[in-house]
């Protein structure tokens, strides 16, 4: 399908949709191969996809009837011929929103749309202020974690936590003393080069 482009912006890269027949094979082939065959899963509205060469993201659309995938001329990355060997591979499939993170193309497209610089300046100060306070406690660096998916590393986190171990500890707790987990402080205190002083 050729992309969805308005006053030189281009809205549609990466998206296609897929039918929802074919999306229900999908998602059977995908429950067939868990244990639990997906029993309390939820059915994807959308999947992330790898195809002859395309990827990206495919929405399911009702509207289409019988065995489609309609892709956007964006979704091709790199020419691949090997039509008999075609496989449709699932790198993701989405059953709730996800978290939208801004970046440069997004915020470009937002203050086309009006979306006032200071916003995203404010955003930005933001995100820097939780950057540099979170090696002040075990929970602050852990939520930062957190937002960004890192998860396993938080709960590691949160379990020393609860064994009394602090980045910064008061009476009752004991000090976690490792670089690795206080990196703005090792930062913060070593002398400048020579060369960077005026």
């Amino acid at each position: 399908m050729p992309d969805i482009v308005e006053n030189g912006i281009m809205f549609s890269d990466g998206i296609g949709t897929i039918s929802e027949k074919l999306g229900d094979e999908i998602w059977q082939t995908l429950c067939n191969a868990r244990r639990d065959s997906s029993a309390n899963a939820v059915k994807p509205s959308a999947y992330q996809i790898r195809f002859l060469g395309y990827k990206g993201v495919v929405a399911v659309d009702k509207e289409l009837q019988g065995i489609h995938l309609c892709l956007q001329e964006s979704m091709n990355k790199f020419k691949d011929h090997g039509e008999e060997y075609a496989t449709i591979e699932i790198a993701r499939y989405v059953v709730k929103p996800n978290t939208p993170h801004l970046n440069r193309l997004l915020i470009m497209v937002l203050e086309d749309r009006g979306a006032s610089k200071d916003t995203f300046l404010v955003l930005q100060q933001e995100v820097v202020a939780e950057a540099r306070t979170a090696d002040d406690s075990i929970d602050n660096f852990a939520r930062l974690l957190e937002s960004y998916g890192l998860c396993q590393l938080a709960s590691t986190l949160r379990k020393l936590d609860s064994l009394d171990l602090e980045l910064n500890p008061n009476l009752h707790q004991r000090n976690i003393d490792t670089p690795f987990l206080t990196p703005s402080a090792s930062l913060c205190h070593q002398p400048r080069p020579a060369s960077s002083q005026i």
